[in-house]
């Protein structure tokens, strides 16, 4: 019975630091995607900055197939809402408009077209 128990233990701790890190991941891709806009001067870069977003999004999930949990963070959420909103002030005549969501669910559906 005691073995059980820790084992159960042991499990719930792997889900926990996988869920974490997978997070982290998602934080660290908005982020750094977020901080490129800053330098963004045209239009034809951000595409660059999405399309490279979009493949770091698809990679991230590809490594963990429970990545969707990690969607759930707070944190995560708020990383997406900075990006999106970055994304938003960086292009001109609207053109974030007319591009796929930064989400993990188009990310790996816009790489597997390609």
């Amino acid at each position: 019975m005691k073995k059980l128990v820790i084992f159960q233990l042991l499990i719930a701790v792997l889900m926990l630091v996988s869920c974490s890190s997978t997070s982290s991941d998602f934080i660290s891709a908005y982020e750094e995607a977020t901080k490129e806009l800053e330098t963004a001067t045209s239009n034809d870069d951000c595409d660059r900055i999405h399309d490279k977003l979009m493949h770091r999004l698809y990679e991230i999930t590809q490594a963990d197939s429970d990545w969707e949990k990690a969607l759930e963070n707070e944190d995560v959420k708020n990383a997406y809402k900075a990006w999106n909103d970055a994304l938003q002030n960086a292009t001109t005549d609207n053109h974030w408009f007319v591009m796929v969501f930064c989400t993990p669910e188009c990310a790996i559906e816009y790489c597997q077209k390609k």
